[in-house]
């Protein structure tokens, strides 16, 4: 059987508590205004059904965050058919390349215990005693842990999203829609995370739900892959405190 999901976007207004699909409420934040979508003569593209048009929202939050690219962030990913991970800390979006992060990470397995880490450009960091040991991202145990936390904790995720979504429609402050994961799988920077999780659950569609801020700036995310009650892999992520932050760099 087929395993088929939704996908929504929530920006929530002031004391509001939105029930998403998944059984997950991202309530609580002042609803920013409208995306307006610029006026042109040429022809428009077709829009997922639903008649929201992603392009300006995507526009809107690519705009706020390049103007505040540091916050505290968490990232979470757990279910079936997959090993967990944790990341927590501090992520720093870099113009025209991967977002660094300092962090504590954890996996599973000889990656279960909770480390400090770095991740910048496609390299790990972690303190071993007094030292840092590097690594390049990907294979096994933390470096495995590290590249899903690059991958789903970051903004690119969120806005991959949208821009694949084949459903997007607008209630009260969520959006709601469908992105197919085949094309979520060749998308560069989160393509390989998608795979996996559409591998490991057979679905075809992702979920995910958004919240943002008054900017327009993300505050808190879940995305699904599989039935809500089922074979399923779920990622949770939380960003604070967005703002100009001291550059990550590389330990020595």
């Amino acid at each position: 059987m087929v395993a088929t999901v939704a996908v929504v976007l929530v920006a929530a207004g002031a004391g509001a508590a939105v029930l998403l699909k998944g059984g997950t409420s991202l309530g609580g934040a002042k609803q920013p205004p409208e995306p307006t979508p610029a006026q042109s003569s040429s022809p428009q593209p077709t829009l997922p059904v639903g008649g929201v048009d992603p392009g300006p929202l995507i526009a809107r939050i690519d705009q706020a965050v390049a103007k505040t690219p540091g916050a505290g962030f968490s990232y979470r990913q757990t279910g079936c058919c997959g090993f967990p991970v944790t990341g927590q800390g501090t992520i720093e979006l870099v113009q025209g390349g991967a977002p660094s992060y300092t962090l504590t990470l954890a996996g599973t397995g000889s990656a279960r215990k909770p480390v400090r880490a770095v991740i910048v450009q496609d390299r790990l960091y972690v303190r071993a005693g007094k030292k840092w040991r590097q690594s390049p991202l990907g294979g096994h145990g933390y470096p495995a842990a590290g590249d899903r936390v690059r991958q789903g904790g970051s903004v690119a995720n969120l806005t991959t999203l949208l821009r694949s979504a084949t459903k997007l429609s607008k209630s009260g402050a969520v959006y709601e829609g469908e992105a197919p994961a085949a094309k979520l799988a060749q998308a560069p920077g989160v393509g390989p995370l998608y795979a996996q999780m559409a591998q490991a659950t057979g679905a075809q569609q992702i979920a995910f739900a958004i919240r943002l801020d008054a900017g327009f700036r993300p505050v808190k995310f879940w995305v699904r892959a599989g039935p809500e009650d089922g074979r399923n892999q779920m990622q949770r992520g939380s960003y604070s405190g967005w703002g100009r932050k001291a550059p990550i760099k590389a330990p020595r």
